[in-house]
């Protein structure tokens, strides 16, 4: 049990410092394109707000089928 908790944690850190290398190469080559400090400007993983929808689910269901 132990041996796999450490084979764990290894592997955890290795994910972590190859994450944390990654995203420092994200923010130099958005630096280079003139995108500095704003790393998720592709869209990657920002989270935007749901557009409105003008019909409720039933009525666009029903609208659908026809």
């Amino acid at each position: 049990m132990r041996e796999k908790l450490k084979m764990f944690l290894e592997k955890r850190d290795s994910l972590l410092q190859t994450r944390a290398r990654i995203l420092e190469k994200i923010r130099e080559i958005d630096h280079l394109l003139g995108n500095a400090g704003n790393s998720t400007s592709s869209g990657f993983g920002q989270r935007t707000k749901r557009p409105k929808n003008e019909l409720k689910l039933k009525e666009a269901i029903g609208q659908s089928s026809c």
